[in-house]
């Protein structure tokens, strides 16, 4: 009599669970470049909606009022310290309450010359309280010719 042993099967398992494994492995990997594409894509729109508000907010101080009028009446949910503003933005980047707020913009003013004013503004993430992006601008002061006759 011939003993039958079936072999095959347990050949069978093993490539199983190594293709299994394989299966496994590549799929951890395309999990964290997803991952990491995503958060590459956060920080990416973070950074160019940050660019627009910070350009915009630059166009609305080269050509307003002196201070920072003309900024509070075009961003109403502003703070005003005598030389910094600060304005709150939500995820979307409008304008918003402090309370509300998930980003914010901080105007500080430089010392300037006699007929130059000078800000830096700068973007920041609420929560973690980094940078996303800064712009330098400046803005014309005319002064008024007296009459001394």
């Amino acid at each position: 009599m011939k003993k039958i042993t079936n072999h095959h099967s347990s050949l069978f398992l093993i490539e199983l669970m190594i293709n299994l494994l394989i299966f496994l492995t590549i799929i951890g990997l395309c999990m964290q470049f997803f991952i990491k594409s995503t958060k590459l894509t956060e920080t990416s729109k973070e950074l160019h909606s940050s660019t627009i508000i910070c350009n915009r907010i630059s166009n609305i101080y080269s050509h307003g009022n002196t201070g920072f009028d003309s900024l509070l009446e075009a961003f109403p949910y502003s703070t005003d310290f005598n030389q910094n503003l600060v304005i709150y933005f939500d995820k979307n980047f409008v304008n918003t309450q402090e309370r509300k707020c998930k980003y914010y913009c901080l105007v500080k003013t430089i010392k300037s010359r006699d007929h130059y004013d000078k800000i830096i503004i700068s973007c920041y993430r609420k929560n973690k309280k980094k940078e996303i992006y800064s712009i330098k601008t400046t803005r014309y002061v005319q002064k008024h010719v007296q009459d001394y006759n």
